[in-house]
C-alpha cells in the first residue's frame, strides 16, 4: 500500500510539472488536461487548481478559470493566486456590456 500511494503522489507531481511546461510552450489545453487529472488524483492540490485557472484564462474560460482560481486561494492563499483573481475579474469585467461601454469611451475618436 505504501508503493501504491508513493505512486500516486508521484503521479500527482509529474501531472502538475508537465502541466507547467505546457503553460510555458503555450499548450493550453494540454496544461488543463493535466491538471484537470492532477486533480482527479488528488482534488486538494493548490498548484492543480492554480495551472488549471491559468491555462483556462488564456483559453479564454473566463469562468472556470475564476472558480479555479478561488478553489487553490481557498486551499492556501498566496499573492500570486490573489493576483491571478484580480485578473480574472478584470477581464470577466471588460467581456460585460458595462465593461464594453467604459472601454469605447476610454477609445480615442477619430474625426473624419
Amino acid at each position: 500500500n505504501a508503493l501504491k500511494a508513493e505512486d500516486h503522489e508521484g503521479r500527482v507531481v509529474l501531472l502538475n510539472n508537465r502541466c507547467a511546461c505546457y503553460l510555458k510552450l503555450k499548450a493550453f489545453a494540454k496544461a488543463e488536461t493535466d491538471a484537470s487529472n492532477s486533480l482527479k488524483l488528488n482534488p486538494n492540490s493548490k498548484k492543480a487548481f492554480y495551472r488549471r485557472a491559468q491555462a483556462r484564462l488564456q483559453k479564454g474560460d473566463l469562468q472556470n478559470a475564476l472558480d479555479d482560481a478561488i478553489m487553490a486561494q481557498d486551499i492556501e492563499p498566496c499573492d500570486a493566486v490573489a493576483q491571478l483573481v484580480t485578473d480574472i475579474r478584470g477581464a470577466l469585467a471588460q467581456r460585460t456590456p458595462l465593461g464594453q461601454a467604459r472601454r469605447q469611451a476610454m477609445e480615442p475618436v477619430l474625426w473624419a
